[in-house]
């Protein structure tokens, strides 16, 4: 199946730039509990049923968290496996839980999205980070991408653009996916 190209405002991964004017900040809540007692999204589906992509959001701020799991609910192909209110959460739950997407948020408390980026992918590089932001410059961009994410998107694009994304970044995951709601 031939996928369209890329939108225009998806950027892939560039060269290496270096970090700098990220900085952390101290926590300011406690991290979302696991959905389940093992930590470990449910595998159990229908006969015939499409398998569901497991996805990790990323964000210091509840109301966007609560936005974007319950517009990902609307998509049955997609399911959130797990929250993170800092990039610190994040990379535990990642081993954790094992997602094939993270959402990640670029500015957070204890640890930013850029580093936990870089740690994610350093210990789980199939992992697909999409890096995400309402600060939409081109150093914050190339500052995620150059640490391991493999999209990056205005944070007012995600829900537009992320069935998309998800069909061109894990392309056998989706085979057979029907049209996205």
């Amino acid at each position: 199946m031939n996928l369209p190209a890329p939108y225009p405002h998806h950027r892939r991964r560039p060269a290496m730039v270096p970090l700098a004017g990220i900085r952390a900040f101290a926590p300011s809540e406690p991290p979302s509990p696991p959905e389940s007692s093992d930590n470990r999204p449910s595998t159990s589906r229908a006969p015939g049923e499409r398998p569901s992509v497991g996805v990790l959001i990323v964000d210091d701020n509840v109301q966007v968290r609560e936005t974007l799991r319950e517009a990902l609910a609307k998509e049955p192909a997609l399911d959130v496996i797990g929250e993170a209110a800092d990039g610190l959460t994040a990379v535990q739950l990642v081993q954790e839980l094992a997602p094939q997407v993270v959402l990640m948020d670029v500015y957070m408390p204890r640890l930013n999205g850029v580093e936990a980026t870089r740690r994610i992918h350093a210990t789980t590089p199939c992992t697909v980070i999409i890096g995400m932001s309402t600060d939409v410059n081109a150093f914050v961009e190339q500052n995620m991408l150059s640490a391991g994410a493999r999209v990056f998107l205005a944070k007012e694009r995600v829900m537009l653009d992320l069935p998309s994304v998800i069909r061109q970044e894990l392309p056998e995951a989706t085979r057979g996916w029907g049209p996205m709601v």
